[in-house]
């Protein structure tokens, strides 16, 4: 047997490249030593640039890329570790540090648990499981994992602090305070320990406001401000660099609370940076990522974070931590920006340090005479302090359980945390004083049998049986929501209220009954009811909170009715108001940094009645100064221009109730007359406004005398006698029943001297309006609409329908157009959810008829105009807008349509921010361009449009981009980020499939104005009207459906494409399309396939290559799937696209 030697040079390479790299990895581990962790990674590189399966490079690359923040990369790298040397425990454990990070628990929990086969006593790897299982909701064994840890280093101060939070959870305060108090004698400088300590305070029904405020003031003995001179450049009116601290920036209280807000304010005025503790991703991520520059600190230092707010300047800096998960408490304590404020987000009570200048609250939270309390200055916003978005997946109310039950169900889905036992002897008398009733608690602390034990035996003790307490640990949020379903009335906790807990069961149709704690913590419920117009519900001792929810289940009949308000009063107030909340804060923030700018020190911040900004000891309100919007682009915009105005016959007095009339009346652009005839509206505040004339008990139709038949609801009052069928409900018989028949007088339109020529005549369905046509030829040969109420089931005789009403149209120059705001009728009980999904009975519409063709043609240029504006403004009818000014020019129609696309992209887009409010707070942005008349035309706003962001997480937009790149034809289910980098790539074709029309108007004018080498061809398909993310909100448009995943391929210049990104609606039908349809073979990239297990199903076709992240790899051939799924591909394919409304 030979032995073959290696040559010289080939031998001295190998040693000089082991020298080498000898020395790289001990520059690298210096690097990491001095947490220089870029410069470790270059190092790094260097050997596997030469050693590409270097086992400690690896290791320490990965381990860099973690400490760096990019977890992805340090994921990928650590697998590659692994998979070159498997046996390697700390491999496995630093894996399981980034699947941690990336909220992958399950994958997390298995790594650890590798790493713990082969070194089962590391303290690191336990500590770490413990996280992990934490994390999971599994505290029991977390807790079991620390206790054998603090058996081997019982002077862990980290351990104890951990351990505290686990007996909290678990529903072991005493335990818990025994723990927490160990850590802090063990380690007193721990901030996080102190914050825990502070935190913890809130939760115990002893302390009262002073002395948690004399605890808070510890915070600055014990952490000392550094000295700070941070400044930036203080001009009054220039854009602001408005940075956040948080680990909210995704579907979390914080995020829910003020994302909608900080979409409204103007674009031109804020520079956002999001300095974000949480790494993963969601919906709420993801519109923070589109107007912040977004920044993941969470693997940095508090004096590493605190450069980096210095090095980005900002101007304000507002922490959205406080004392609770996220904490960077030590990086406010070096004052990197010139003015700090505290807002949502950890904010329970006072920091009591002088490192915060401003706390944002509102008059309830911190009411008149509690400025002592708190060591910031407050600012008392008008309304509330925040600003409650619901989920865009909001189940619908259900009707009262009780009515169903036959007893009281109480609910709390508070934090258990929350509950203690002063709060359950409340409970308890409530349970007690209402025969049968039931308590419904749910929470993460409610899935702990030892915590459950602990609630149950503690009421058993009080007399309230075992049987009478529902108790259900966590859920899906949309789940959660949906519990709802089962609970008449939520009992606030005390004394830490709930905060986003109240909201969501007030959402939902459920009361909360709330008495105020001492602190700022305890006032959150107090706060919403109020600023909802539910101010009964807040009480002030604990007999009236008894009595509350007492008088509550006693009248089961009232509590119905409740129910069935309180979403839309909700929705209504101040606590959803996005665009006025934004207003305030806009005020706030400019005033509080004028006054910086002036070298004043900072004070208490009012608003006055005309939601004017003042300061405590100044005298008259802050004259705001605010950077000049963008100019106006003459040529992008449009004014409505006619002479004269809109005239208007009103037969019913229906249009008082329409809110856009309103701002027609205030713009000057309409005359209205109303026509009452059972007078119901001589309340109605705009009776009295100008340009209307209102004539109660009057009717128009033959001139001859008639008669009024009065029925039970004055709303189904009319000259139309009332039926009595006898499939008609109870509450409808009872409705209509008829209280008095009264005598009333007619007038002939015809007749009727000086009337001006009308533009727009207004039917009601309950009194003759064919009657009313016949009579009023004359006065209408002139009329640009006609409106009539058409009824399909009838409730009264001779109802208008619509072949007597398009009979006399047709006779007199007119033509049906169109049917508008329809009214169907379920027989499916409204108990059951989505039961308006099956709502197929058409009760009634509204018919709108325009001129013929020929009288069209007639129409004056004046003429047209006016009918465009009723069209376009009462009923967003663009198309008819588009058509009518057409026959005045074709350059007309063309900027008023390409202005609408424009207009709806700014003001209906839910992830592009607003353009600005700089109008005082209550101002609302119109829904449609202002009209004026001639003299004074309108002035509207445009923008250029920003560039799309690319969504994807990193490791997923770094493969599309070569998967793009190696392509030549590329077709997208979905536009954004992903159609301009196509579009910015040479040579390529791009189609992409659009349903929300306005974010394809977008995304076609950005293209337009930054001209890529390989513009995409936008196809959009009108799917209805849609909701955020472009979700359909409804399936009144389902026959439209299919054309979303098919019509794209049935274009003329269509190309068959080499990828396909799916990232829209629809996604299993466009899979199938795709399937069908390609003749080559197709890359598929399937987004969101590894969050969302529903879409798995189409393995039943095809099983994905790889995996991307969370995108889904697939390599698709013509013809190729089998032959037995084509049933089902046919009956899948006509369900995601016809009935699957609830996923993207």
């Amino acid at each position: 047997m030979s032995n073959k030697r290696k040559h010289p040079a080939t031998s001295a390479r190998t040693n000089s490249d082991s020298k080498i790299i000898q020395s790289w990895l001990t520059l690298a581990l210096q690097a990491m030593n001095s947490a220089d962790w870029n410069q470790a990674q270059n190092l790094l590189q260097k050997i596997l640039d030469i050693s590409p399966k270097h086992a400690r490079a690896l290791q320490l690359m990965g381990q860099a890329q973690i400490n760096s923040g990019d977890y992805i990369e340090g994921l990928s790298t650590l697998s590659k570790a692994v998979s070159v040397d498997p046996g390697n425990a700390q491999n496995q454990y630093l894996r399981s540090f980034a699947l941690e990070r990336l909220r992958r628990l399950p994958e997390a929990l298995e790594a650890i648990e590798q790493a713990l086969t082969k070194v089962p006593d590391s303290e690191t790897f336990l500590a770490h499981k413990a996280v992990v299982l934490q994390a999971l909701n599994r505290e029991a064994q977390a807790l079991d994992v620390l206790k054998g840890l603090l058996e081997r280093y019982p002077q862990n101060s980290r351990y104890w602090n951990n351990a505290s939070n686990l007996h909290n959870i678990l529903g072991q305060p005493e335990k818990a305070r025994k723990c927490l108090q160990t850590a802090a004698e063990l380690d007193p400088q721990n901030a996080y320990i102190f914050s825990n300590l502070i935190t913890n305070r809130h939760y115990n029904p002893q302390e009262t406001q002073a002395s948690i405020y004399e605890a808070c003031l510890e915070w600055d003995k014990r952490f000392p401000p550094a000295p700070s001179n941070t400044q930036t450049d203080p001009v009054p009116s220039r854009v602001l660099r408005l940075g956040m601290i948080s680990e909210g920036f995704q579907f979390h209280p914080v995020g829910q609370m003020i994302i909608a807000a900080l979409e409204q304010l103007p674009t031109y005025a804020y520079e956002f940076y999001a300095y974000s503790m949480f790494s993963g991703e969601d919906a709420i991520t993801r519109r923070f990522k589109k107007i912040c520059n977004y920044r993941l600190v969470n693997h940095i230092t508090d004096d590493a974070l605190a450069d980096q707010i210095r090095a980005d300047q900002i101007d304000i800096l507002i922490d959205m931590a406080g004392h609770h998960s996220g904490s960077r408490m030590l990086t406010l304590t070096q004052k990197p920006a010139p003015i700090q404020i505290k807002w949502v987000g950890g904010l329970i009570n006072t920091s009591g340090s002088e490192i915060l200048d401003y706390l944002l609250s509102d008059r309830y939270e911190t009411p008149e005479g509690t400025d002592s309390m708190y060591s910031e200055k407050l600012v008392r916003l008008p309304g509330d302090y925040i600003c409650y978005e619901p989920p865009s997946y909001l189940p619908e109310e259900n009707s009262l359980p009780a009515k169903q039950n036959g007893y009281i169900t109480f609910g709390s889905f508070n934090n258990g945390m929350k509950v203690n036992a002063e709060l359950i002897e409340q409970w308890a008398g409530i349970l007690g004083a209402v025969p049968n009733s039931r308590l419904f608690l749910k929470s993460k602390s409610y899935g702990a049998p030892e915590f459950c034990e602990h609630i149950l035996a503690q009421l058993e003790d009080r007399g309230i049986a075992r049987e009478r307490i529902m108790l259900e640990g966590t859920s899906p949020h949309q789940e959660l929501l949906k519990c709802y379903h089962r609970v008449d009335i939520a009992l606030d906790t005390w004394p830490y209220s709930g905060g986003l807990t109240t909201c969501e069961a007030f959402i939902m149709g459920v009361p909360v009954v709330t008495m105020p704690g001492p602190t700022f913590a305890g006032r959150h419920s107090t706060t919403h009811l109020i600023n909802a117009g539910m101010p009964e519900l807040v009480t002030h001792s604990w007999k009236e909170y008894r009595d509350r929810a007492i008088e509550l289940a006693s009248d089961v009949d009232s509590l119905a009715v409740i129910r069935t308000h309180l979403r839309e009063v909700l929705q209504k107030s101040p606590v959803c108001d996005a665009a006025t909340f934004a207003g305030h804060l806009n005020n706030a923030l400019r005033a509080i940094w004028q006054r910086h700018c002036e070298s004043k020190t900072p004070a208490a911040l009012n608003f006055n009645e005309n939601g004017e900004v003042l300061f405590q000891g100044e005298p008259e309100p802050v004259i705001l100064q605010h950077p000049e919007p963008p100019p106006e682009d003459e040529a992008r915009t449009y004014r409505w221009e006619f002479e004269g105005k809109v005239i208007a016959i009103d037969h019913g007095a229906q249009l008082l109730n329409v809110p856009v009339i309103k701002q027609m009346l205030e713009q000057g652009t309409l005359e209205l007359i109303a026509f009452d005839p059972a007078s119901n509206k001589l309340k109605h505040p705009l009776r009295q406004a100008q340009g209307v004339h209102y004539y109660p008990n009057i009717l128009l139709g033959s001139g001859s005398p008639a008669t009024l038949y009065a029925c039970q609801d004055a709303k189904l009052s009319g000259t139309l006698k009332a039926k009595g069928d006898a499939h008609f409900t109870e509450k409808l018989k009872n409705s209509l029943t008829t209280l008095a028949e009264l005598p009333i007088n007619t007038l002939e339109l015809d007749k009727v001297s000086e009337l001006p020529a009308i533009d727009w005549l207004i039917l009601d369905n309950l009194n003759n309006s064919v009657e009313v046509l016949e009579h009023g030829s004359e006065a209408l040969k002139d009329t640009l609409l006609i409106q009539a109420d058409i009824v399909f089931q009838a409730t009264h005789d001779r109802q208008p329908n619509l072949a007597e009403v398009s009979h006399w149209a047709a006779r007199h120059g007119f033509r049906f157009y169109c049917l508008n705001q329809e009214e169907s009728r379920t027989p499916v009980p409204q108990n059951i959810i989505g039961a308006n999904n099956y709502a197929d009975e058409l009760v009634s519409a509204t018919a709108l008829f325009i001129p013929s063709h020929e009288r069209m043609e007639s129409l004056s240029t004046n003429q047209r105009r006016k009918l465009a504006f009723i069209a376009d403004t009462v009923f967003s009818l663009e198309g008819l807008g588009y058509e009518v000014l057409g026959r005045n020019s074709d350059e007309e129609a063309e900027k008023y349509i390409q202005y609408k696309v424009r207009q709806e992209v700014a003001s209906k887009q839910p992830h592009v921010p607003a353009s600005g409010v700089r109008q005082k707070p209550r101002f609302m942005p119109s829904q449609a361009p202002s009209p004026q008349p001639t003299d004074t035309g309108a002035e509207t706003t445009s923008t250029s449009i920003k560039r799309p962001d690319l969504t994807l997480p990193t490791e997923a937009a770094k493969y599309l981009k070569k998967v793009y790149s190696d392509a030549t034809c590329i077709l997208e289910y979905g536009s954004g980020g992903s159609t301009v980098l196509a579009s910015e790539m040479e040579n390529k074709q791009v189609f992409t499939v659009e349903n929300d029309l306005n974010w394809a108007a977008n995304i076609i004018q950005y293209l337009e104005q930054a001209a890529p080498p390989s513009p995409a061809i936008i196809h959009t398909v009108n799917v209805g009207k849609t909701g955020p993310w472009a979700y359909p909100v409804n399936d009144s448009s389902w026959r439209d459906f299919h054309k979303y995943p098919l019509s794209v391929w049935d274009r003329d210049d269509f190309t068959e494409p080499d990828v396909i990104l799916i990232d829209g609606r629809f996604r299993v039908a466009c899979f199938v399309a795709a399937v069908m349809k390609i003749r080559k073979p197709t890359i598929v990239l399937f987004d969101d396939y590894g969050d969302r297990p529903y879409y798995h199903v189409v393995e039943r076709l095809a099983k994905p290559v790889k995996m991307v992240g969370r995108m889904a790899y697939f390599e698709l051939t013509p013809g190729n799937f089998p032959p037995e799924e084509l049933t089902w591909m046919i009956a899948s394919f006509n369900q995601v696209t016809y009935a699957n409304l609830t996923r993207p």
